[in-house]
């Protein structure tokens, strides 16, 4: 969309590049030359529009992010455009640097990648269950383990999803687990809408939400089927050893 913060950060990513590629010779001087005069005039036609937007009225504000970079640091910066009186009698700008904010965004962006990667790895996806509402929230991989589309669910849903011999246990696991303060673990088996079994193992503690004042359970679930089948097929190997 014309004007959004996204179009304008390609913007500025491609004037980066197309310095870089020159600088590096991979782009001829005179091309490169050419592809920055478009682009900021692209980028100038954008800001002159937002601007004329606001001081005619169509707009009660502009505001636009865009990158600035030198050849030693990466900049970002912000345009801010309000009317000044009634329409037409003018606007205020104010440029904001906003640098450190994309820098902390960029760093949240690559964290919650790596624990995204890391919960892959692990198969390992954390939780929270609202004692208010009962609903439950959680990670990509929580509902990759259960089978089930990611977003807000009741915690119902979960608790159908366990093996029906080890449901009551959980259950009861969990109740108590409301009842008190600390950490407490769990095993038990899955059985999926598609049919298939899971062991898994799942940790939970009794937190209080500052933001709702609700009472909380957070915790993680781990899928340790392929460690389970390995225990078992050991076991049995030992069994079948003993018996010769």
């Amino acid at each position: 969309r014309p004007g959004s913060p996204a179009s304008i950060a390609a913007t500025g990513f491609s004037l980066a590049a197309i310095a870089i590629g020159q600088s590096r010779g991979w782009i001829p001087q005179d091309q490169a030359y050419d592809q920055l005069r478009k682009t900021l005039k692209t980028l100038l036609a954008k800001a002159l529009a937002g601007i004329l937007s606001v001081l005619n009225g169509s707009l009660p504000r502009f505001q636009m992010e865009y990158a600035c970079d030198s050849l030693q640091l990466q900049r970002w910066f912000s345009l801010v455009v309000t009317p000044c009186g009634k329409p037409g009698q003018g606007v205020v700008t104010a440029y904001h640097d906003i640098t450190e904010q994309k820098v902390a965004q960029s760093k949240l962006r690559l964290s919650e990648s790596l624990l995204r990667r890391a919960q892959e790895i692990a198969l390992i996806g954390n939780f929270s269950l609202d004692t208010v509402t009962n609903t439950v929230d959680g990670s990509a991989m929580l509902f990759q383990i259960f089978g089930l589309t990611a977003g807000a669910t009741p915690i119902s849903r979960f608790f159908d999803l366990v093996h029906p011999e080890h449901r009551a246990r959980v259950f009861q696991s969990a109740r108590a687990s409301m009842a008190r303060d600390g950490s407490k673990g769990i095993e038990c088996d899955l059985l999926l809408d598609d049919g298939s079994v899971k062991h898994v193992h799942a940790m939970s503690e009794l937190t209080h939400d500052p933001v709702s004042g609700h009472l909380v359970v957070t915790g993680v679930v781990q899928d340790i089927t392929a460690r389970r089948q390995t225990e078992l097929a050991l076991a049995a190997a030992r069994d079948e050893a003993e018996k010769a």
